[in-house]
């Protein structure tokens, strides 16, 4: 699900190739404008692929339709919002604070990021949002998916992850030994 940011649509891609580099068989890739009317309405960004198609969404509600859809809708089993100088990582049912940081320190050296995984429940589609504040802590969410999660995927037992980023070698590209999770459910 492409939104047009630039942090945001090649994460989005790197993820899709991911799954066909580790998936057998190989999944079918196609890309999706969120402004065409094809696997979400572009009118209100609910999903309605179907729960045949894995719908990989790269960014979080700030960008993302279908993301910002189900926080409004409390689908989501984590949602991300802006709380005065602070982000935040939210159990989306009982409202608890998982993570945050203030907004200064979400910067290209440093970022909290989120990885969950959604079922539309009207439409049945499936959805996997990776995301962080910035371009980079949506990298790392997607690092985190493509090292970690998706090589023993079957043994995943967590439909939410959150952890934070922290640049080591100052390359402002996450590497796997920066990666540290905080929470998961």
């Amino acid at each position: 699900m492409l939104d047009g940011q630039a942090g945001d649509d090649p994460v989005g891609r790197g993820l899709a190739q991911a799954l066909l580099d580790h998936c057998a068989p190989k999944p079918v890739v196609r890309e999706v404008a969120q402004t065409v009317p094809d696997a979400v309405n572009p009118s209100n960004g609910r999903p309605v692929a179907g729960g045949d198609e894995l719908m990989v969404v790269a960014g979080g509600s700030f960008f993302q339709h279908a993301a910002d859809y189900l926080v409004s809708t409390h689908a989501v089993p984590i949602s991300n919002a802006l709380n005065g100088d602070k982000y935040e990582i939210r159990d989306a049912s009982s409202g608890a604070l998982i993570a945050s940081e203030l907004v200064a320190d979400a910067t290209p050296s440093h970022d909290l990021f989120a990885l969950q995984f959604v079922r539309e429940a009207s439409s049945g589609s499936l959805i996997l949002n990776a995301y962080g504040f910035t371009s980079g802590g949506t990298a790392a969410a997607a690092l985190y998916f493509e090292s970690v999660l998706l090589p023993d995927l079957p043994l995943a037992t967590k439909v939410w992850y959150v952890g934070e980023w922290n640049d080591l070698n100052d390359n402002q590209i996450p590497d796997a030994n920066e990666l540290s999770v905080l929470d998961s459910g």
